[in-house]
Formats: C-alpha cells, sequence, structure tokens
C-alpha cells in the first residue's frame, strides 16, 4: 500500500477587542510525505538514499509518482519536489507463511503537485 499524506491546521486569529474567540485560518503545519511499501528486491538504492541521509549526506530529489488504470494507462500524476528520505523500515523478519518481504520508506518534501 502507497500513501500521499498532506496535513493542515487551523488556528485561531486574536481580533484584539472581539470576544467570540477570534476568526479561524489555515496553513499547511506539516511537510508532505509520501510513504512507499514496496516489494524488496536486490535494488539497494532507496536503501542507500535512506542511509546516506542518516550519514549527513542529504541529497533532495525530484520525482514522480503515477496512478495506473486497470488498463495499464496513466490515470493521475503527481510531482513531489525537493524530496529525501525521512524513515526507512525493512521487511518482517518472520519465515512463517508466505507473505511477500515489504519495505517501506517515507519521503519527506517540499511540495507535493497534482500535474494531471
Amino acid at each position: 500500500m502507497q500513501r500521499l499524506r498532506l496535513r493542515g491546521r487551523s488556528d485561531r486569529i486574536s481580533r484584539g477587542w472581539r470576544t467570540d474567540g477570534g476568526a479561524k485560518t489555515t496553513r499547511q503545519s506539516q511537510v508532505p510525505k509520501y510513504y512507499a511499501q514496496v516489494g524488496v528486491s536486490a535494488s539497494r538504492e532507496l536503501y542507500d538514499w535512506h542511509r546516506a541521509v542518516l550519514q549527513g549526506q542529504i541529497q533532495r530529489k525530484t520525482g514522480v509518482i503515477i496512478l495506473l488504470d486497470d488498463s495499464g494507462a496513466q490515470a493521475v500524476r503527481w510531482v513531489f519536489t525537493n524530496a529525501w528520505p525521512s524513515k526507512w523500515e525493512g521487511p518482517d523478519l518472520c519465515a512463517k507463511g508466505n507473505d511477500v518481504a515489504i519495505e517501506t520508506l517515507v519521503i519527506t518534501c517540499e511540495s507535493i503537485e497534482l500535474v494531471s
């Protein structure tokens, strides 16, 4: 499962003499995050990108998320900018069952834009 998560926050604005608690406004309070869950493969690209961040070598990247319809054609496209991996989780290490090993990478970015 993969998720895009954008959160906002409402703040109360004081209007001085008003006694009704003031007006409310909204603002983005957290940076956008993309939660990617993928099957473990031989590729180390995502893991190494996160590892570099942990060692202080932040490599911000721009990327594209494409949602496909049932026929495999593009349905929706998002572009994220100035992104870096903020969390990596390896797969559950349980030998029981036939579950696919899944790793999770949380990509934090400055913006996510819906482009189509």
